[in-house]
C-alpha cells in the first residue's frame, strides 16, 4: 500500500484533546488523489491542480467523478479533514451543506441526514442576507462557515471506495402553469418590474430584496444577453432604473449574486463598477445612451426593481388583462408585434405582415429594439425587420415611412455588399442582406398614427463662424491648425457641438462642396466593440464609404475625402487634418414631445429637432397664432416686451442645458436626468470609452 508523509495534529474538542493522523492510504494505488478514510473515498480539488469553482460548479465536477460534494458525520472525520487540508491555500473549501431559500435549515447535497454539525461560533450568519454554502474552515479547528454559494474556492468530493460511475440527474422540468398576475415569463421564470411610480414602487437596495423575498423569489439575476435584453424591453414602462440582485456587500469591491449564483454575465456601463468607500448595490439605468447599462451606486437610493419568483402552480382561473392587439400579436410600447418562423423572403413576409394590417417592424427606440433581440432568441433564428436600402437616395429607410430615430448595427454592418439592401435582426445587431434569403419575421401594427419628422422651424446659429444648413450648424476647423481625432472632437466640445455625423446624400453634398478640393477632414463616425457608433448618439442610416472601407478593425475613426466626398477609416491618431463640427440651430421653441407620447407611457422632453435624423416629436409640432385684437399702442408695446423677455428667457434655459446634455468626456455615466432620448443606445455592450486609449 502505497504511504504518505504522516501528519500529526492535536485538536481540542469541546475540552477534549483529539490526536489526528494525515491520512496514511489512497483509495486507488495509481491515483494518489483520492485519499481513504474509513470505508470512502476523499478528494480535495487544490491538491489535484483543478482550479476553483462556484458551489453548483464544484458539485457538477465532483458528479462527474462518481461523488459528491463532502458531507461530515462526525467529530472524526471532520478531525482527519481538517488535518488533510493545512497544506490547502484558501482559508475554506466547499463542502456540501446548503441552505435552500432563507428559513435556516441546511441539507447535505448527498442527501443523508444532517446528524453532526460543527459551526464556528457565529456562524452561519447569513451575511448580507446572501450566504447559503456551506464550507470547511482551514483554521479554528476545521470549524464550519457559510459562505456565498457563487465564491469561486476549492472544495472537496466524497465518494464510496470504488465506486466510478459518474453520478447523473435528470434535467430540471419546467415548472408548469402561467405566471402569476402582474409578472412576465421568460424562459421558464417569472419577472416582475416595481417603479411605475405608485406608493412604495421605489425602494433602497435591502428594502427591495425583501419585496421580492416575502413574494418567495428574490431581487433578479442576470446571466446571459437574451434575459438582459428581455428585462430591458420592460423598463418602456418606468422612468427610472432599477435594482437587481448583485451587491458587493458581504465582501467590499467584489459583486456577488443575493442568491448564491456565479457572475458569468456582465453589462457594466462606461466606467463601471466605480470604486466607492462604502459598500454599494447595482441598478440597471433606464436613461439616455445607457439603457439597460449596469451602474453600481449607493443602496439607500430609491430605486425600482426587478423581482424573479416562480410560477403559480394553483393559478385557478386566470385574470382578464386587456389586450389591445389582434389574436397572435403582443403589445409593446408603440404597437402590436407578431413573430413568424415561417422562413420567408423579404418581400413574401412584407406581404404577409400586409395582411393583417401592419407591415414588417419599424424600431423607434432601444426598448423596442430589446424586444426584437428577445424575440431573436426565443425563435433562435434571424429575423426581418422593415427596414430596406433606398439606392436612388443612397439611405435606410423603415418601409412603413417612420423616420429613422434609431439604429442597432451589427458589427461591420451595414456592410452594402453586392447582394445586400434588406435589413435582419440577429442576436449582435442588425445586418443587411440578400432580399431574397428566406428568413422568419416580425410584423408591427401601430396602435395609433405612425411617428413622424416634421419639417424643421427656422432657427440661428451662435455666431457667423457656422455654417447654416437644414437645422443644423456647422463649423469647418483646420484653417489655422490641422488636429488629431481626440483634439479635434475636443474642439468641437468646446464650441457645444460634437464631430459631424452625416445622415443622407444631401447633408454629404453639402459638407463636400464646403471643403475644398484637396485633403480630408474628420467626422463623428467611431469604431467600438459593437460597431460603428456617430458621437453625437444619433442612428446610422447613411454612409458614403470608399470602396474597400472600412478596411481595418484596429481603425476606429473616419475621415471624409474633400476630393471626392467619400468616409474611410483611420487610426484616431495616425494623422492631423481638418475637421467638420456639427450642433442643432437654436431654435424659438424647444419643447417637444417624444415618439414614445403614441404610447400610454408618460413620458416627454425637451428635444431640437433634427430632419430625418437624430430626435423628432411623434407627431408634427403645432403652432397656433393669436387672432387679431384690437388693443391700444401701449398695450402692444407691452405685449411685444413681454414676448421678448419669455423669448430671451426660454433661448437662456435651453442654452444651459444644451451644456449640460453636452460631449462628457469618456462617456462616463452621469445620473443626471431621467428623460428619454432617442440615442443611438448601446445597451448590449458591456462598456465602452469615447476615443480608443492613444498617446497624444
Amino acid at each position: 500500500m502505497e504511504m504518505r508523509p504522516l501528519l500529526v495534529l492535536v485538536m481540542a474538542f469541546w475540552g477534549q484533546e483529539l490526536q489526528v493522523l494525515a491520512t496514511e492510504e489512497y483509495c486507488y494505488p495509481d491515483d494518489v488523489d483520492w485519499l481513504h478514510f474509513d470505508g470512502m473515498c476523499y478528494w480535495i480539488s487544490e491538491s489535484s491542480g483543478v482550479e476553483r469553482m462556484s458551489w453548483d460548479e464544484s458539485r457538477s465536477h465532483c458528479n462527474t467523478m462518481g461523488g459528491e460534494l463532502l458531507s461530515i458525520h462526525g467529530q472524526e472525520e471532520n478531525a482527519w479533514l481538517y488535518a488533510n487540508i493545512q497544506d490547502v491555500d484558501s482559508n475554506q473549501l466547499f463542502m456540501g451543506l446548503r441552505e435552500y431559500g432563507w428559513n435556516g435549515i441546511y441539507i447535505w447535497s448527498d442527501g443523508t441526514p444532517t446528524d453532526y454539525v460543527n459551526w464556528k461560533p457565529g456562524e452561519p450568519n447569513d451575511y448580507n442576507g446572501e450566504e447559503e454554502c456551506g464550507t470547511i474552515l482551514t483554521h479554528s479547528d476545521g470549524g464550519w462557515n457559510d459562505q456565498n454559494c457563487g465564491v469561486r474556492l476549492p472544495f472537496i468530493c466524497k465518494k464510496f471506495n470504488h465506486s466510478l460511475t459518474p453520478i447523473t440527474y435528470p434535467p430540471t422540468t419546467p415548472m408548469p402553469g402561467p405566471c402569476p398576475a402582474e409578472w412576465n415569463e421568460f424562459d421558464g421564470r417569472c419577472y416582475r418590474l416595481y417603479g411605475a411610480g405608485t406608493e412604495g414602487d421605489k425602494l433602497g437596495w435591502i428594502a427591495a430584496r425583501n419585496v421580492c423575498r416575502n413574494a418567495g423569489g428574490d431581487l433578479a439575476t442576470i446571466h446571459n444577453q437574451a434575459l438582459q435584453a428581455f428585462l430591458t424591453s420592460l423598463l418602456w414602462t418606468i422612468d427610472d432604473s432599477v435594482w437587481i440582485g448583485l451587491s458587493d456587500g458581504s465582501i467590499k469591491g467584489t459583486n456577488k449574486w443575493t442568491d448564491g449564483s456565479p457572475v458569468d454575465y456582465t453589462n457594466w456601463g462606461s466606467g463601471q463598477p466605480r470604486y466607492f468607500t462604502s459598500k454599494t448595490c447595482v441598478e440597471v439605468l433606464n436613461y439616455g445612451v445607457h439603457v439597460g447599462q449596469w451602474k453600481n451606486d449607493d443602496c439607500n437610493l430609491q430605486r425600482g426593481w426587478i423581482c424573479k419568483g416562480k410560477k403559480d402552480v394553483t393559478p385557478g382561473l386566470p385574470k382578464p388583462t386587456p389586450d389591445p392587439c389582434n389574436p397572435g400579436y403582443k403589445h409593446h410600447s408603440q404597437g402590436c408585434y407578431k413573430v413568424s418562423t415561417v422562413a420567408q423572403n423579404f418581400e413574401e413576409a412584407k406581404r404577409h405582415c400586409e395582411d393583417d394590417g401592419g407591415n414588417l417592424a419599424s424600431i423607434m427606440n432601444v426598448y423596442e429594439q430589446a424586444l426584437v433581440e428577445t424575440l431573436v432568441y426565443q425563435s433562435t433564428m434571424t429575423l426581418w425587420i422593415g427596414m430596406v436600402f433606398n439606392s436612388q437616395i443612397q439611405e435606410y429607410r423603415w418601409i412603413d415611412g417612420a423616420p429613422v430615430f434609431f439604429t442597432k448595427w451589427a458589427n461591420g454592418e451595414p456592410s452594402r455588399g453586392p447582394t445586400g439592401g434588406c435589413v435582419q435582426a440577429t442576436a449582435d445587431g442588425w445586418d443587411d442582406t440578400n432580399c431574397n434569403d428566406d428568413k422568419g419575421y416580425i410584423c408591427k401594427i401601430y396602435k395609433s398614427s405612425l411617428p413622424t419628422t416634421p419639417e424643421p422651424p427656422k432657427g440661428h446659429c451662435t455666431s457667423g463662424d457656422w455654417t447654416p444648413f437644414m437645422s443644423n450648424c456647422y463649423f469647418f476647423g483646420g484653417k489655422d491648425a490641422f488636429l488629431d481625432a481626440p483634439q479635434a472632437q475636443f474642439e468641437c466640445h468646446k464650441r457645444d457641438g460634437n464631430l459631424v455625423s452625416i445622415h443622407h446624400a444631401l447633408e454629404n453634398e453639402f459638407i463636400a462642396g464646403q471643403m475644398g478640393t484637396t485633403g480630408d477632414v474628420w467626422i463623428g463616425l467611431l469604431r467600438g466593440a459593437g460597431g460603428f457608433r456617430w458621437m453625437d448618439n444619433s442612428p446610422i442610416q447613411y454612409t458614403n464609404w470608399e470602396q474597400g472601407e472600412p478596411s481595418s478593425v484596429d481603425e476606429e475613426c473616419t475621415a471624409v475625402s474633400r476630393f471626392n466626398g467619400r468616409w474611410r477609416d483611420l487610426r484616431c491618431n495616425s494623422q492631423r487634418m481638418g475637421y467638420i463640427c456639427k450642433s442643432p440651430m437654436i431654435m424659438p421653441t424647444q419643447s417637444m414631445t417624444s415618439p414614445l407620447a403614441v404610447t400610454d407611457k408618460p413620458r416627454t422632453q425637451e428635444v431640437t429637432a433634427i430632419t430625418g435624423t437624430q430626435t423628432a416629436p411623434a407627431g408634427e409640432q403645432k403652432r397656433k397664432s393669436g387672432d387679431g385684437i384690437n388693443i391700444s399702442t401701449l398695450a402692444a408695446v407691452v405685449l411685444v416686451a413681454a414676448v421678448v423677455v419669455i423669448s430671451a428667457l426660454a433661448a437662456a434655459i435651453w442654452y444651459i442645458r444644451k451644456k449640460r446634455a453636452g460631449f462628457t468626456g469618456e462617456g462616463s455615466i452621469q445620473h443626471h436626468d431621467n428623460s428619454f432620448h432617442f440615442d443611438n443606445a448601446l445597451y448590449s455592450e458591456a462598456s465602452y470609452k469615447q476615443f480608443p486609449s492613444t498617446q497624444q
